[in-house]
């Protein structure tokens, strides 16, 4: 596995994105997104203003084996969202998760930016099989990891609201 500061410095493009390793200079792209309540809506609610800075530490300290990305358009620059492979909650895989800001939804963003995602984390991080997790009633995200090959497995209540699983 690379040393830390390789991975500082990898980047990951596609055709409109850049992707690098989260900071702590993405705090602010950090309290967008968890502070939203649109982005937030299937993902538990806003986090609290006192908790975003832990939050944002958070995002810039992946454990090992995980990969936090912010999501840069690549022709200005922007900052649009967040993608991450880190530990399920239930300890068992590793899982995908994204959020991105709402005016760069339904562009195909969180796709192109989720299939470089996955194929790093088979190729570099060692993980072949990668899960994800969403709300039944988040059509958007299902869509979205459908898309992208992975087949639902498996459905439970978490959180209140049943979950859907996939896998690669």
């Amino acid at each position: 596995m690379p040393s830390l500061s390789a991975m500082t410095d990898l980047v990951l493009s596609t055709d409109r994105l850049d992707l690098r390793a989260s900071t702590r200079d993405d705090a602010a792209l950090v309290s967008a997104l968890i502070g939203n309540p649109d982005v937030r809506r299937y993902l538990g609610g806003i986090v609290p203003q006192e908790q975003q800075s832990s939050a944002a530490q958070y995002y810039a300290n992946p454990g090992k084996g995980e990969a936090m990305w912010t999501v840069l358009l690549r022709h200005s620059g922007t900052p649009i969202g967040l993608m991450t492979i880190t530990l399920h909650k239930d300890g068992n895989a590793m899982e995908l998760s994204y959020q991105f800001l709402p005016d760069h939804w339904r562009k195909g963003y969180a796709r192109e930016a989720a299939r470089a995602v996955l194929q790093d984390a088979k190729d570099r991080l060692g993980h072949p099989t990668v899960i994800a997790e969403t709300q039944a009633a988040n059509g958007a995200s299902r869509h979205l990891l459908e898309s992208l090959g992975m087949t639902e497995y498996d459905r439970l209540v978490r959180f209140g609201d049943q979950q859907v699983l996939y896998t690669t």
